[in-house]
């Protein structure tokens, strides 16, 4: 998390592996960088975390365990698919064999960046345009059901449109763009986001002009997403202009874990198992 207005970041993370025990730490600096942005973050196969932040200058920056020194997180420059800064946001998704995927918003162009393996040490691929859009300002990405990468994006008007890869494979192009019906919601759009990891069928979430939270799920048969359904879990915590999820692979059934952040600038945190959200509301972090 960064602070508004701050160079810094912070981080906490639960000690209970599982998730079963709400047993947090408290936040503590996580390095710093200039004018810290959005922020995505997973965790590869052997363990190794792996950190990406944009700034507000549009810059993208990397930082994972294995870069990490007695002196604290070391943040390295991302090389970019086009000459200066202008990346205005950043996500990641899985593949079914864990490799991850890297999606940004550069000049309201869209670009994919796989890993050549699911280990830290393996090199990335070079950047491949998802093509035909020109004004994308939020990106999120995710594995449909048939293990094929869909990405999802809110552009400079604030509607939402998507993408679907043509095969499974890494390299495998995407075909056209489409409305992700946007007109069933509230414009503009304020985020989108589709939870890193977690159990399929794909979901998406969605915030509406409104700070009201949105989703939708890709139908396990069909492979097509059933309609948009405004937030029927525990009352938010007000408007919120944020969301983030990731499925907590280490705790039994796949819990799906989703961040929010209010519009008063506090985040809160609810995690659903078996389908069911918890029923003691959101969690504040202070």
């Amino acid at each position: 998390m960064a602070a508004r207005g701050s160079s810094l970041l912070a981080q906490q993370w639960n000690r209970s592996i599982s998730e079963e025990k709400d047993d947090w730490t408290s936040w503590f600096c996580f390095g710093s960088l200039p004018q810290p942005d959005r922020m995505a973050a997973h965790a590869m196969i052997d363990g190794i975390q792996e950190v990406f932040v944009t700034t507000l200058c549009g810059g993208l920056y990397r930082q994972s365990q294995e870069q990490s020194t007695a002196d604290g997180a070391l943040w390295l420059p991302v090389s970019l698919p086009s000459v200066g800064q202008a990346v205005t946001d950043v996500a990641i998704s899985e593949t079914a064999d864990d490799t991850n995927v890297v999606y940004i918003a550069d000049k309201g162009r869209v670009f994919a960046r796989p890993r050549l393996g699911t280990e830290a040490s393996s090199p990335y691929a070079a950047w491949q345009e998802v093509p035909g859009v020109s004004n994308a300002s939020l990106v999120s990405g995710g594995m449909r059901s048939d293990q094929r990468q869909q990405v999802f994006i809110v552009d400079t008007d604030g509607t939402a449109r998507t993408a679907i890869q043509s095969t499974s494979a890494l390299d495998a192009p995407f075909g056209d763009w489409s409305d992700f019906d946007s007109s069933d919601l509230p414009l503009p759009l304020q985020d989108i986001e589709a939870p890193l990891g977690g159990p399929l069928p794909l979901e998406v979430y969605a915030i509406d002009a409104n700070g009201a939270l949105w989703q939708r799920t890709q139908d396990k048969t069909t492979g097509v997403f059933g309609p948009w359904t405004q937030w029927a879990g525990p009352a938010l915590p007000g408007p919120i202009i944020s969301v983030s999820g990731a499925g907590l692979k280490y705790a039994p059934n796949t819990p799906t874990r989703l961040m929010v952040l209010s519009k008063a600038r506090h985040a809160y945190s609810l995690k659903r198992t078996g389908g069911v959200w918890e029923q003691n509301s959101w969690r504040l972090f202070p």
